[in-house]
This record gives C-alpha cells, structure tokens and sequence, in this order.
C-alpha cells in the first residue's frame, strides 16, 4: 500500500489508520508521521493501542518502506502482511480495509515518542485493496475555524453582554428609568444582555460539540477536561437561570393587594438569582481562561498569553469598580436602587463597556488571528 501525506506544517502530526473490523482508532493499525524541517518521521502503533504513545519510531525499514520526503509531500509503502510491524495487522487485497485519518499538534516535538491526541474525530473510508484508483479519508471534526466561532460567541456572551447586563442592574436602576428613557429601563436593558448572553452561550456550547462530534460525552473529550466541564457546569447553570427568571413571579408568591410589593418570597428569588447570576458568571470567565489554553494546544503557532493577560486585567478592573461603588453606596444606604452620586456611578458604567469592549476585541483579534 502506498500513502502520499502533505506533511504542510511542520508542528502538526498527520495519523493514517488501517483495519479490515474495527472502526475506530484505537483498533487500528496506525501510522502517525509528520517533519522537522527536512526530516521525516513515521511512527507505527499497533492495533489496541492508544494512538497519543507511539510504541516505536521507524523511519524505514521491514513494515515501512520507500520513504521520501519531497518538499512537504511525505510518502511512504506498508507491506500487506505487515512484515516487521509491532503485532502486525494482515491485510488483504480482497477483503475491505478501513482507512481513517487524523492530524493535531505535537506536544514538543515530532521527535519526541509522546503526541499530542488529535483534536478531531476520525471518520472512515473503505476501500479493496486490488481495486484501482484512490481512497481518501477524511479528518472530521472541530477546526481551527470552529474554535475560533466557539471562542469569539462565549467572549462575546461572558466578558462583554453578561458584564454589561450584570452592572445595569446592579447600579443602574435609579438611573435607567423606563418612564424617562422612551420605555426602556435598566430592566429591559438586563434582561436583553442576560438573555442574549444565555441564547450565544447555548448555540455556541451547541456548534462545537456538535463539530467536535462528542455530543457533551465526557468519556469522548480528549486531553485536559476542565475547559469542558466548566463549559457544560455554564450551560446548565444558565438553563437554570432563564428558567428561574421565567417562574419568579411563581417564586416571589402574589403581591400584596393594594401595594406594590413583588410578593412575600420575593427575597428568595432575590438571593436565588444573584447568587446563580454571578457564580455562572465567574464560572464563564475561568472556562474562557482554561479555553485560551485549549486552543494554544490545539492550533499550533498560536501564543494565548496575550488573551489571558487581557482577560486578568479586565477582571481586576471590573472588580474594583464593583467594590468600590458597593462601598460607596453601602456607606450611605444599603438601598439597591440608590445613586449616591450620579457622575461616579456613570463613571463606573464607561469603565466597565470600555474594559469590557477592549477585552473582547484583544481576544476576539488574538482567537482570530
């Protein structure tokens, strides 16, 4: 069988996988190659094996032959019996083979016997062996391209719409009135940030995983998982916080007839939904921070400290300035629709939409470089 594998970028490993049964990877007989410069590399795991260990490093000899690097296009031979192979896979030319394909980043460098797991799913060709012509199999799953979708839809949702909902209606309800702003209010305005925050953070949970093909299977995600468990705890999280806000009337018990009270319970649905509103919210954040380092590993020449400095920064700012106007307003009262001075409070609020706006472009521009 001859192979021909453009091996373009230098930090990326490329994974041919062979098998007359299985259908996955694992089962198959499996040849991770890749360069350093002008010097080939062909790995051979056997059959069973993990495909991110490489048992054995063989740039020729009995189980692959012929090999040749011509510029970026790497060729190379395997023998239908497997003459020399680690628990060879005897393949034959009239039985089907099953061919899958895969490509990820090193983890140092091609030298090194451990890679990185490739973060796409393979999907599988088949093709007899003493038919003519080609087959190709394609790498499925989530590109560079999907990640940076993924990435800009929760920046956009976390660090710009959630933060911008969350101080309207944390400071800014004696100075958004509904009846002084054509109709709309600091409510109007909260609820439209948070619920489209909720809405990009569901499609955008919903694209990768859907790209990625794990469908939010835990066993299937490779590689360090606190990135996704954060990502899947936001989900529910905010499932739960529309659906709370949706029954809070349900939950606030009926007014009192006659007054403007929101009901008896009200305080609960009060506690209930800032204490959920701003733990999804620190949670959102930390799952972008562990997000920049996902995708530093996944996308190769890709430097994310830039991203996470800005996000830190953004977070210290965005801090004190909560801090600091709680103080202010608690040293005078402790009413939450209270402005003890108006030009601090509209101060606090251009603070928080330019660091916030600055934030997301550095890591927009960074994602999408």
């Amino acid at each position: 069988m001859c192979f021909s594998v453009n091996v373009n970028a230098e930090d990326s490993y490329y994974g041919i996988g062979l098998s007359t049964s299985g259908a996955q990877m694992t089962d198959m007989d499996k040849y991770v190659l890749g360069r350093v410069a002008i010097t080939p590399y062909i790995y051979h795991v056997a059959p069973g094996t993990g495909r991110d260990i490489p048992s054995d490093q063989m740039v020729s000899g009995a189980c692959v032959t012929d090999v040749m690097l011509t510029g970026t296009l790497l060729s190379f031979s395997r023998r239908l019996d497997g003459s020399g192979c680690l628990n060879a896979l005897n393949l034959s030319d009239t039985t089907a083979t099953k061919i899958a394909a895969a490509r990820g980043p090193w983890i140092s460098s091609a030298a090194s016997a451990g890679i990185g797991q490739h973060p796409v799913k393979p999907a599988v060709a088949s093709t007899v062996l003493s038919s003519t012509g080609s087959v190709a199999a394609q790498v499925e799953g989530a590109t560079q391209s999907d990640y940076q979708t993924h990435g800009t839809l929760m920046v956009v949702a976390w660090v710009l719409l959630a933060s911008l909902g969350i101080f309207t209606a944390r400071f800014m309800r004696g100075l958004i009135k509904k009846d002084d702003c054509g109709g709309i209010g600091w409510f109007e305005i909260h609820i439209s940030m948070q619920l489209s925050a909720a809405l990009l953070t569901i499609a955008s949970v919903w694209y990768i995983s859907d790209k990625k093909g794990d469908n939010l299977n835990a066993s299937e995600w490779k590689g360090k998982k606190t990135h996704m468990q954060l990502g899947v705890s936001v989900l529910a999280l905010v499932v739960v916080q529309l659906l709370m806000g949706f029954m809070r009337n349900q939950i606030s018990g009926p007014p009192v007839q006659g007054t403007a009270d929101h009901g008896p319970r009200r305080w609960v649905f009060d506690y209930l939904h800032w204490g959920l509103g701003m733990g999804v919210w620190i949670l959102a954040v930390a799952a972008i921070w562990y997000g920049t380092e996902k995708y530093e590993h996944n996308v190769p020449n890709v430097d994310g400290r830039q991203m996470r400095t800005a996000l830190l920064a953004w977070a210290v700012i965005v801090i004190l300035v909560f801090i600091s106007l709680d103080i202010t307003r608690a040293s005078n009262t402790w009413d939450k629709n209270a402005t003890p001075n108006a030009s601090v409070w509209y101060g606090g609020a251009g603070i928080i939409a330019f660091v916030s706006i600055v934030c997301a472009i550095v890591i927009c521009a960074e994602l999408n470089a």
